[in-house]
């Protein structure tokens, strides 16, 4: 915008209203979380994959129909066959901090995502890595290098990611201070609302 136009900007992230300070109370054995609607971009089925393939590990499921209706009852009912995954379907807004909360890890199946999701950010500040299979350049960087998570890019490598951190309850605890620290630096309302207050403040002056 500076180059081509000669204006300034200012990136605003989305805001939430940060969960209290201090890791929560993880379940046991350790839960991994997907959350997202059942529609074909977000993959719901690659995750029953992973808890196939992962039998011996704890999975819950939370989204609604999306956009296919045929797509989520397939999903729900081939999840209702697999004995250590929980389909939850959907959640309310206001109930599902809960399952943040108690979440190990959070994993991303999604061909593709606008970023931040939501999601990760509701992870992060519970104190919950996340394992992403696909992201953007600029999720990649944030994910990666802020230790916050994995980003698998292929299956196999998710699994191999998963199981990682199911096994190393050090390194899930490193990488959940890390993602929480995140979201109360790039993410907490009362950081963001000040940002909003300057801007407009700054645009009452220019007028």
């Amino acid at each position: 915008l500076k180059e081509n136009f000669s204006k300034d900007s200012v990136l605003i992230k989305h805001h939430f209203p940060l969960t209290e300070k201090g890791m929560p109370e993880k379940a046991k054995p350790p839960i991994i979380l997907r959350v997202g609607s059942m529609s074909n971009t977000k993959n719901p089925a690659l995750f029953l994959k992973l808890a196939e393939a992962m039998p011996e590990a704890t999975f819950q499921m939370i989204g609604g129909m999306g956009d296919d209706q045929v797509l989520y009852d397939r999903i729900r009912e081939s999840a209702q066959r697999i004995p250590n995954l929980e389909f939850l379907g959907v959640v309310p807004f206001s109930e599902i901090n809960q399952y943040f909360k108690q979440a190990a890890i959070l994993v991303n199946t999604s061909k593709g995502e606008a970023y931040p999701p939501y999601a990760f950010v509701q992870a992060w500040m519970n104190y919950a890595p996340v394992v992403t299979l696909n992201c953007n350049p600029d999720a990649d960087e944030i994910i990666c290098e802020g230790k916050l998570g994995f980003h698998s890019k292929t299956f196999n490598q998710l699994v191999d990611d998963v199981k990682i951190l199911l096994e190393n309850e050090q390194l899930r605890q490193e990488m959940g201070e890390n993602g929480r620290r995140y979201a109360e630096e790039n993410h907490d309302i009362t950081r963001i609302v000040k940002q909003h207050i300057e801007v407009l403040y700054q645009l009452v002056k220019l007028r």
